[in-house]
């Protein structure tokens, strides 16, 4: 057979090939609240993920980073029984009362919240650009430029979540908002 007759064979081959060959499936964790419900976190395969619950009485949170740790996603899921955030206004007095300890090191030097949008439940959040490392192109490990810190209610538990990154345009950004809004469900 002429190479010219075996290119679109091989082209076909190497098409059909990555058609069949599954993608990495995300991480799966579940969760427990005490008091509360059993939720699934799904999380982008190769990120690392610890589970922080000294006690089981205690609220677990769980740490997630990207595998390059440059960003550190933290969730600590919090039992809400008298349904105290079950309404926006809610969930927006608190978000707004946490947050209010960004503002003074901030760019931003006011709060504006941002609602999630979400299949699970309410939530909102607020940004910060931390004033003091606004002209560092590169901060040392573990120092974050980005801030974005909040609360998404799903079912009858709140998950208070903080962002901390040094771009907002990364595809590992986008990454973690989708586990925010979307990758956090009831089991």
């Amino acid at each position: 057979m002429k190479p010219s007759r075996l290119l679109p064979l091989i082209a076909a081959c190497l098409a059909f090939g990555s058609v069949l060959s599954p993608a990495e499936e995300p991480q799966i964790l579940h969760i427990t609240i005490p008091k509360g419900d059993k939720l699934a976190v799904r999380i982008p395969p190769a990120w690392k993920q610890t589970v922080i619950q000294p006690k089981p009485e205690l609220p677990p949170t769980v740490k997630i980073e990207s595998a390059d740790h440059a960003l550190s996603l933290q969730l600590t899921f919090i039992p809400d029984l008298e349904g105290r955030f079950a309404t926006k206004e809610g969930v927006d007095r608190l978000v707004t009362g946490v947050n209010q300890r960004y503002v003074a090191g901030s760019v931003e030097k006011r709060l504006t919240l941002t609602q999630l949008v979400s299949k699970v439940g309410h939530g909102c959040y607020s940004t910060f650009t931390d004033a003091d490392l606004v002209g560092v192109p590169n901060p040392q490990a573990g120092q974050f430029r980005n801030a974005l810190s909040g609360v998404i209610v799903v079912q009858k538990q709140i998950a208070a979540f903080t962002l901390l990154s040094n771009s907002t345009t990364s595809p590992e950004y986008q990454q973690a908002i989708q586990i925010i809004s979307d990758g956090i469900s009831p089991e």
